[in-house]
């Protein structure tokens, strides 16, 4: 997994982001295969794994008011580059507030759920932030994280 700095008010709620770059040669990746046949195109054969599912990364700020993802993009294609978006909620305003703690008795135990008020979101990216460096996007995601953070 790529090694992230993410500051405690975010909620990670999906992770396939690999420290793994979409060129990456057998020597940078600094494996051998243990296959008796040669690797063909390395990408083909191995790396698009690594790049074909929607997101990649994807957290959320605790409030659920902010989220901020990772994706490669188009999906599995070794032309394609990360793309780092944020987009914002709004809470949602109700004549009469919903409650905010469900509980539930199962097997004689009781549990109390606490839910965030609900939020909609606006289908819209405030920002969005392309590289095919995964690096850049790494040093990118940290700083929007911070900066979020430090925002209500």
């Amino acid at each position: 997994m790529q090694p992230l700095r993410i500051p405690a008010d975010w909620a990670l709620r999906w992770n396939n982001f690999y420290e793994i770059d979409p060129d990456a040669t057998i020597e940078t990746l600094g494996f051998e295969p243990q296959i008796s046949e040669p690797i063909g195109d390395l990408w083909d054969d191995f790396l698009f794994l690594y790049f074909s599912s929607s997101y990649l990364w994807w957290a959320t700020r605790k409030d659920n008011l902010v989220s901020i993802a990772v994706e490669w993009a188009p999906i599995g294609d070794r032309n394609g580059e990360f793309v780092l978006s944020l987009g914002r909620s709004q809470s949602l305003k109700f004549p009469q507030q919903p409650k905010r703690t469900i509980k539930r008795k199962w097997c004689d135990a009781k549990i109390s759920y606490n839910l965030n008020p609900p939020v909609i979101s606006t289908g819209e990216f405030e920002r969005v932030f392309c590289s095919r460096d995964r690096l850049e996007i790494v040093k990118v995601l940290e700083s929007w994280l911070l900066e979020e953070s430090n925002h209500p």
